[in-house]
């Protein structure tokens, strides 16, 4: 299945937990990329707060998700080493916004699964930003 980025899971912690200007978020995002990607020390000062959105969706007749996401959307125009976690990412590809669109709007057709959280993201948020 492919997806976002990376979704943040803050920790319930006073560092991730602080509100003002959503910082707690970003910096459970930082330390997820790390996690999730081996991005190191990504700065939050490249993040931008979009909104949280509150889903639930059957993945099949066992399993599902019911999760608060928050979405962020981060830009950064320096190279970013990306050396993923083989529990947590099976591929990684890097698209523009005209090849993003293109993946989406032909998936179903190519049988090519995106999660729903995704869809709503990309529907709702990615593509207005």
């Amino acid at each position: 299945m492919w997806t976002n980025t990376c979704c943040s899971h803050p920790l319930h912690y006073p560092e991730e937990m602080e509100t003002q200007d959503h910082i707690g978020v970003k910096r459970a995002i930082s330390r997820k990329v790390d996690h999730e990607l081996g991005i190191k020390g990504y700065k939050t000062d490249n993040m931008h707060f979009i909104t949280r959105i509150l889903y639930k969706s059957a993945s099949d007749p066992i399993w599902g998700e019911h999760e608060l996401d928050y979405v962020v959307i981060a830009k950064d125009n320096n190279d970013v080493k990306v050396d993923p976690n083989k529990n947590e990412v099976r591929a990684v590809e890097y698209m523009n916004k005209k090849n993003l669109r293109n993946f989406i709007d032909t998936a179903e057709e190519k049988n090519v699964l995106l999660t729903p959280w995704f869809k709503i993201i990309a529907d709702n948020f990615l593509f207005k930003w």
